[in-house]
């Protein structure tokens, strides 16, 4: 929010826009710090178990 108000021109500090926001009930996306490697859903037989 803060980097597209400032992309925009608009002069604003981070914690205001926090404050903003809070107060509003906006809350932030975050990106997933990973990547899901596994596919669950697959049509394949699982292995025995050795």
């Amino acid at each position: 929010m803060h980097r597209e108000l400032a992309h925009r021109g608009i002069r604003v500090g981070k914690e205001r826009v926090q404050k903003l926001m809070r107060r509003h009930g906006i809350r932030v996306r975050h990106k997933r710090k990973w990547i899901a490697t596994t596919n669950s859903h697959h049509s394949l037989p699982v292995a025995p178990n050795l």
